[in-house]
């Protein structure tokens, strides 16, 4: 849920596929909206399976997952904005502040199964299963805003 509003980001299929479509829950017709990629703001994340996902106010984060059709473990985050309802991503780089305790890395995103919460202004991401590893116990936090790159850049 992103605000007031349910988001669903889709993930594999029956026939083993992975799909990258998201819906939006329309509250007039009680059923989920099929969001159509933007023309004007033209990234669309791959297919997803077993990725993790969180809402904020108006952001839905996407982070790791596994691309079926690429065979390979994605490390970046994604996020769609509710406002625009269009995507963009994050950098998945360490901060260079010396006031930022709190960093994000590819290394950290490179997982799938995890489990991931908001708390306040900041994104736990737990275990899963890394790229080289089959279970882990790392503990990752996210700070917000994180800095979004892509289209479109967001606050």
């Amino acid at each position: 849920v992103v605000g007031d509003t349910a988001i669903l980001f889709a993930g594999g299929r029956p026939n083993r596929g992975d799909s990258n479509e998201t819906f939006v829950f329309v509250d007039d017709t009680h059923g989920f909206l099929l969001v159509p990629p933007s023309p004007y703001f033209p990234l669309n994340p791959g297919g997803h399976v077993g990725h993790s996902a969180v809402g904020t106010d108006y952001q839905l984060f996407v982070v790791g997952g596994l691309s079926w059709s690429a065979d390979n473990v994605y490390g970046q985050t994604f996020v769609f904005d509710a406002t625009t309802m269009a995507w963009g991503y994050s950098l998945s780089e360490e901060s260079t502040s010396s006031n930022d305790a709190l960093v994000v890395s590819q290394r950290d995103t490179l997982r799938q199964w995890s489990t991931m919460v908001q708390i306040g202004n900041h994104l736990l991401l737990y275990g899963g299963r890394l790229d080289n590893q089959f279970a882990s116990d790392r503990l990752s936090c996210y700070r917000i805003p994180l800095v979004v790159k892509g289209y479109p850049a967001f606050a």
